[in-house]
Protein backbone atom coordinates (compact mmCIF):
# COMPACT_ATOMS: atom_id res chain seq x y z
CA UNK A 1 0.00 0.00 0.00
CA UNK A 2 1.11 3.60 -0.84
CA UNK A 3 2.67 4.83 2.44
CA UNK A 4 2.15 8.74 1.16
CA UNK A 5 -1.96 7.74 0.65
CA UNK A 6 -1.90 6.62 4.06
CA UNK A 7 -1.01 10.13 5.65
CA UNK A 8 -4.87 11.13 5.71
CA UNK A 9 -5.69 8.43 7.39
CA UNK A 10 -2.44 7.68 10.25
CA UNK A 11 -3.39 11.03 11.11
CA UNK A 12 -6.99 10.38 11.71
CA UNK A 13 -5.70 7.96 14.16
CA UNK A 14 -3.39 10.17 16.14
CA UNK A 15 -6.16 12.90 17.13
CA UNK A 16 -9.27 13.16 18.42
CA UNK A 17 -11.82 13.19 15.98
CA UNK A 18 -13.00 16.81 17.28
CA UNK A 19 -9.45 17.95 17.04
CA UNK A 20 -9.32 16.61 13.55
CA UNK A 21 -11.82 17.83 11.67
CA UNK A 22 -10.59 21.52 12.92
CA UNK A 23 -6.80 20.78 11.68
CA UNK A 24 -7.09 18.26 8.84
CA UNK A 25 -7.78 17.71 5.15
CA UNK A 26 -9.45 20.64 3.65
CA UNK A 27 -10.32 22.40 7.13
CA UNK A 28 -6.86 22.21 8.01
CA UNK A 29 -5.89 24.19 5.44
CA UNK A 30 -8.09 26.86 5.30
CA UNK A 31 -6.94 30.10 6.74
CA UNK A 32 -7.76 32.00 9.67
CA UNK A 33 -7.77 35.70 9.01
CA UNK A 34 -7.17 37.99 12.17
CA UNK A 35 -7.27 42.25 12.07
CA UNK A 36 -4.06 43.69 11.66
CA UNK A 37 -4.41 46.51 13.75
CA UNK A 38 -5.55 44.16 17.19
CA UNK A 39 -1.83 42.38 16.63
CA UNK A 40 1.62 43.14 16.92
CA UNK A 41 4.10 41.34 14.10
CA UNK A 42 7.31 41.47 15.91
CA UNK A 43 10.55 40.95 13.52
CA UNK A 44 10.77 37.70 14.56
CA UNK A 45 7.55 36.42 12.81
CA UNK A 46 5.62 36.29 16.30
CA UNK A 47 2.03 37.38 16.22
CA UNK A 48 1.07 38.80 19.42
CA UNK A 49 -2.81 39.91 19.62
CA UNK A 50 -2.94 43.11 21.79
CA UNK A 51 -5.58 41.97 23.92
CA UNK A 52 -3.36 39.47 25.41
CA UNK A 53 -1.73 40.04 29.27
CA UNK A 54 1.74 39.69 29.02
CA UNK A 55 3.16 39.99 32.77
CA UNK A 56 6.96 40.50 33.34
CA UNK A 57 7.59 41.40 29.75
CA UNK A 58 11.45 40.88 29.65
CA UNK A 59 11.51 37.27 31.34
CA UNK A 60 9.25 36.31 28.16
CA UNK A 61 11.57 34.74 25.53
CA UNK A 62 10.27 34.02 22.07
CA UNK A 63 12.32 32.52 19.10
CA UNK A 64 9.86 33.19 16.58
CA UNK A 65 7.14 32.59 14.63
CA UNK A 66 4.75 31.98 17.09
CA UNK A 67 1.23 32.83 18.36
CA UNK A 68 -0.42 34.72 20.46
CA UNK A 69 -4.16 34.85 20.43
CA UNK A 70 -6.81 37.08 22.10
CA UNK A 71 -7.41 37.03 25.54
CA UNK A 72 -4.45 34.67 26.45
CA UNK A 73 -1.92 35.61 29.70
CA UNK A 74 1.53 35.30 29.94
CA UNK A 75 3.00 35.01 33.69
CA UNK A 76 6.85 36.10 32.74
CA UNK A 77 6.27 38.29 36.46
CA UNK A 78 6.84 35.08 38.19
CA UNK A 79 10.20 33.40 36.47
CA UNK A 80 10.98 32.99 33.03
CA UNK A 81 9.17 31.57 30.03
CA UNK A 82 11.42 30.56 27.11
CA UNK A 83 9.56 29.33 23.80
CA UNK A 84 10.72 27.32 20.52
CA UNK A 85 9.54 28.18 17.33
CA UNK A 86 6.29 27.92 16.00
CA UNK A 87 4.62 27.76 19.29
CA UNK A 88 0.63 28.78 19.03
CA UNK A 89 -1.23 30.40 22.54
CA UNK A 90 -4.91 29.82 22.12
CA UNK A 91 -7.43 32.14 23.07
CA UNK A 92 -8.05 32.54 26.68
CA UNK A 93 -5.69 30.24 27.84
CA UNK A 94 -2.75 30.65 30.97
CA UNK A 95 0.27 29.87 30.55
CA UNK A 96 1.24 29.72 33.99
CA UNK A 97 5.38 28.86 35.85
CA UNK A 98 4.41 26.29 38.06
CA UNK A 99 6.14 26.35 41.88
CA UNK A 100 8.72 23.98 44.39
CA UNK A 101 6.35 21.84 46.05
CA UNK A 102 6.64 22.46 49.45
CA UNK A 103 6.93 26.64 49.01
CA UNK A 104 4.78 28.76 49.37
CA UNK A 105 4.21 30.67 46.03
CA UNK A 106 5.08 34.89 46.17
CA UNK A 107 3.45 37.62 44.36
CA UNK A 108 5.12 38.71 40.74
CA UNK A 109 4.99 42.17 39.02
CA UNK A 110 2.97 44.29 37.12
CA UNK A 111 1.24 43.00 33.95
CA UNK A 112 1.11 44.91 30.38
CA UNK A 113 -1.84 44.28 28.11
CA UNK A 114 -1.56 44.09 23.98
CA UNK A 115 2.32 44.12 24.32
CA UNK A 116 4.37 41.85 22.51
CA UNK A 117 6.18 38.79 23.40
CA UNK A 118 10.17 39.04 22.93
CA UNK A 119 11.90 39.27 19.04
CA UNK A 120 14.35 36.15 19.14
CA UNK A 121 15.66 36.00 22.40
CA UNK A 122 15.11 39.60 23.22
CA UNK A 123 11.53 40.69 25.02
CA UNK A 124 11.64 44.12 24.53
CA UNK A 125 10.33 44.01 21.19
CA UNK A 126 6.95 45.43 20.09
CA UNK A 127 6.48 47.82 22.41
CA UNK A 128 4.36 50.08 19.99
CA UNK A 129 1.12 48.44 21.39
CA UNK A 130 1.91 49.42 24.98
CA UNK A 131 0.05 50.66 27.61
CA UNK A 132 2.44 52.84 28.88
CA UNK A 133 3.19 50.85 31.66
CA UNK A 134 6.17 50.85 33.20
CA UNK A 135 8.39 47.09 33.15
CA UNK A 136 9.84 48.25 36.63
CA UNK A 137 9.84 45.60 39.09
CA UNK A 138 9.53 42.77 36.23
CA UNK A 139 12.36 40.74 36.86
CA UNK A 140 11.50 37.39 38.36
CA UNK A 141 12.02 37.27 41.67
CA UNK A 142 14.02 35.30 43.78
CA UNK A 143 11.23 32.82 44.77
CA UNK A 144 9.82 29.74 44.58
CA UNK A 145 8.78 29.20 41.07
CA UNK A 146 10.47 27.62 38.20
CA UNK A 147 11.32 28.48 34.97
CA UNK A 148 8.46 27.17 32.29
CA UNK A 149 9.96 25.80 28.84
CA UNK A 150 8.50 24.83 25.80
CA UNK A 151 9.72 23.28 22.71
CA UNK A 152 9.51 23.60 19.15
CA UNK A 153 6.06 22.81 17.05
CA UNK A 154 3.70 23.24 19.92
CA UNK A 155 0.53 23.71 19.96
CA UNK A 156 -1.72 24.82 23.13
CA UNK A 157 -5.83 25.06 22.63
CA UNK A 158 -8.37 27.93 23.58
CA UNK A 159 -9.12 28.28 27.25
CA UNK A 160 -5.93 26.13 29.14
CA UNK A 161 -4.63 26.45 32.10
CA UNK A 162 -1.09 25.45 31.65
CA UNK A 163 1.32 25.16 34.77
CA UNK A 164 3.89 22.75 33.80
CA UNK A 165 7.82 22.67 34.23
CA UNK A 166 8.79 21.26 30.97
CA UNK A 167 6.62 21.00 27.55
CA UNK A 168 8.76 19.20 24.14
CA UNK A 169 8.36 19.32 21.27
CA UNK A 170 5.84 18.35 18.61
CA UNK A 171 3.20 18.43 21.51
CA UNK A 172 -0.40 19.13 20.53
CA UNK A 173 -2.95 20.16 23.68
CA UNK A 174 -6.49 20.55 22.84
CA UNK A 175 -8.87 23.00 24.33
CA UNK A 176 -10.20 23.11 27.95
CA UNK A 177 -7.04 21.22 28.83
CA UNK A 178 -5.69 21.52 32.60
CA UNK A 179 -1.66 21.21 32.88
CA UNK A 180 -1.27 20.83 36.71
CA UNK A 181 1.86 21.79 38.62
CA UNK A 182 5.54 20.83 38.02
CA UNK A 183 3.96 18.37 34.91
CA UNK A 184 6.52 17.39 32.12
CA UNK A 185 5.56 16.38 28.89
CA UNK A 186 7.63 14.88 26.44
CA UNK A 187 8.19 15.15 22.33
CA UNK A 188 5.23 13.84 20.52
CA UNK A 189 2.61 13.96 22.83
CA UNK A 190 -1.21 14.77 22.46
CA UNK A 191 -3.42 15.50 25.04
CA UNK A 192 -7.19 15.40 24.08
CA UNK A 193 -9.46 18.03 24.82
CA UNK A 194 -11.11 18.53 28.16
CA UNK A 195 -8.30 16.48 29.59
CA UNK A 196 -6.85 17.52 33.37
CA UNK A 197 -3.19 16.58 33.84
CA UNK A 198 -2.30 16.02 38.09
CA UNK A 199 0.59 17.75 39.83
CA UNK A 200 3.90 16.08 39.16
CA UNK A 201 2.93 13.85 36.05
CA UNK A 202 4.92 13.19 33.82
CA UNK A 203 4.08 12.04 30.41
CA UNK A 204 5.61 10.17 28.33
CA UNK A 205 6.82 10.34 24.49
CA UNK A 206 4.59 9.28 21.74
CA UNK A 207 1.57 8.40 23.67
CA UNK A 208 -2.04 10.30 23.81
CA UNK A 209 -3.57 10.82 26.43
CA UNK A 210 -7.35 11.96 27.99
CA UNK A 211 -9.78 11.84 30.69
CA UNK A 212 -9.79 13.51 34.10
CA UNK A 213 -7.45 12.69 35.53
CA UNK A 214 -5.43 11.93 32.25
CA UNK A 215 -5.26 8.60 31.52
CA UNK A 216 -3.11 7.05 28.77
CA UNK A 217 -4.88 5.98 25.53
CA UNK A 218 -2.63 4.70 23.39
CA UNK A 219 1.19 4.67 21.74
CA UNK A 220 1.59 6.77 18.87
CA UNK A 221 4.08 5.58 16.08
CA UNK A 222 7.45 7.31 15.53
CA UNK A 223 5.93 8.78 12.25
CA UNK A 224 3.51 10.66 14.52
CA UNK A 225 6.31 13.52 15.05
CA UNK A 226 6.17 14.49 11.08
CA UNK A 227 1.78 15.21 11.42
CA UNK A 228 2.31 16.92 14.86
CA UNK A 229 5.35 19.14 13.79
CA UNK A 230 2.93 19.67 10.89
CA UNK A 231 -0.14 21.41 12.85
CA UNK A 232 1.79 23.73 14.92
CA UNK A 233 3.44 24.75 11.61
CA UNK A 234 0.05 24.93 9.76
CA UNK A 235 -1.23 26.96 12.08
CA UNK A 236 0.74 29.76 12.12
CA UNK A 237 1.09 30.01 8.17
CA UNK A 238 -2.20 29.66 7.92
CA UNK A 239 -3.25 32.76 10.23
CA UNK A 240 -2.60 35.96 7.88
CA UNK A 241 -4.37 39.57 8.08
CA UNK A 242 -7.30 40.17 6.66
CA UNK A 243 -7.43 41.32 3.19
Amino acid sequence: MNELGEGPARLMNLLSEGYLEAHNTATFKQAETFNRAQYILTASGNKVSRDSILCGMRNIHMLGRSIVKSGAMLRGDLSSLYFGKYVVVGVKTLICPCFLQGREPQRGGSCSRGRSGSSGRSSSSGRSGSSGRSDRGDDPPTSSYVTLTIGDNVLIGNECIIKAALIGSNVVIGNNCVVGERVVIKDNVVVKDNTYVPNDTILASFAKYAGCPAAYVKELPESAQIYLKHISHQQYKNFVPEG
